[in-house]
């Protein structure tokens, strides 16, 4: 079984240990490799990984040697672990991953865990000047808020994973908040009244210095960029201009004529965003979307947003084991008039016989088995 295989089987079957007990022994018996590099630490609902990737770009520019760490992927697992661009290689993945549970083998940890101890090993041996690291999963006890940062990020704030992070804003904004540490500045957002004072409380509380931005458009992707730079210019660096993100499936242009659009809106804030930027640009389009492991309030939610701006709204469906099947997909969203079903097998063939504007949402994953 390759190494892309075991992993995805221990997603399976390890689940999410939102706890930082286990990664804190298993920190220990690797040496404690994340120890002495200059982290740039990222929270939020979305827009993590494209602010992050400004972020590197930028630093990038100014000759430094970046390591950015993000989730989860399109591809391969290899693209969560990058330096100056430049995945890490299948061989040196592996080769970590086999280092961590020799030595760890009495720990149980989960994918994303052993993934962020791949991290830590790998940046640590290549020397970085600054890792960008991304939560991935809520904040306060991710598995990467082991680190001491010389900068906290955090970006939109919404309701996701609620099971876990609460249902509430401002339940989920006090676990973002808990990478926010003593002294260490944070930049972030003007967040919604109803969370707002509890970001001017935990800097005080801190005395962290706290830097708000004002997002200015409907293209989240610009919104993104003048968080990154507000980040940059705090870390005492010059802002540059950036083309693109080099994240895959954040308002990617696949085809010009007809437009066609991938982007990775996978909760109801990021599905929000792209109906704004339908709107904006009065675009006459179709949607195909997809989503994994959602609740069914959410998907209806989601399908009735993008079913109000879309022509026809696509449903289907894609491999992978948390993706909500097509039956149920059609239960939900049953009462929606101008949706259409979607076979599995059908949907690339709509997707190069398309003379109409379409654009591919949902799930980050179901938009990598598309663009493969």
């Amino acid at each position: 079984m390759n190494i892309e295989k075991q992993l995805c089987e221990l997603a399976k079957t390890s689940g999410i240990n939102y706890d930082l007990t286990h990664i804190t022994k298993a920190l220990a018996l690797l040496g404690n490799p994340h120890l002495g590099l200059k982290y740039i630490h990222i929270a939020g609902t979305n827009g993590k990984g494209t602010t992050a990737d400004f972020i590197a770009q930028t630093l990038e520019h100014h000759g430094s040697k970046v390591g950015i760490y993000t989730s989860p992927h399109l591809f391969s697992y290899t693209e969560r672990f990058q330096i100056n661009g430049t995945k890490i290689s299948s061989s040196k993945l592996s080769s970590y991953i086999s280092l961590i549970k020799d030595k760890t083998n009495a720990i149980s940890l989960t994918e994303f865990e052993i993934l962020t101890l791949v991290a830590f090993l790998y940046f640590k041996d290549e020397q970085v000047d600054f890792v960008v690291l991304e939560t991935g999963l809520g904040g306060r006890l991710d598995a990467t808020n082991i680190v001491i940062p010389i900068l906290t990020v955090i970006t939109t704030i919404s309701y996701d994973h609620q099971a876990i992070l609460g249902n509430t804003l401002r339940e989920i904004a006090a676990e973002k908040l808990g990478i926010v540490k003593h002294e260490i500045p944070l930049v972030t957002f003007n967040q919604p009244d109803e969370i707002r004072a509890m970001f001017h409380n935990k800097t005080t509380e801190l005395n962290s210095p706290l830097f708000c931005v004002d997002p200015t458009s409907e293209n989240y992707l610009i919104n993104n960029k003048l968080l990154a730079d507000k980040a940059i210019t705090i870390l005492g660096f010059e802002p540059v201009t950036i083309k693109n993100t080099r994240q895959i499936g954040r308002m990617q242009k696949i085809s010009k004529s007809p437009l066609i659009l991938a982007d990775a809106a996978h909760n109801i804030q990021g599905i929000e965003q792209l109906v704004k930027y339908i709107k904006l640009h009065n675009l006459e389009t179709n949607i195909i979307f997809s989503v994994s492991q959602k609740s069914d309030e959410d998907i209806k939610e989601m399908a009735d947003m993008l079913s109000a701006v879309a022509k026809t709204l696509y449903i289907t469906e894609f491999d992978f084991y948390k993706a909500v099947p097509l039956t149920s997909l059609i239960d939900i969203t049953k009462d929606i008039k101008n949706l259409k079903v979607l076979p599995m097998n059908e949907t690339s063939k709509l997707i190069k016989s398309t003379k109409n504007n379409l654009i591919i949402t949902g799930s980050i994953y179901f938009l990598g088995s598309i663009l493969k």
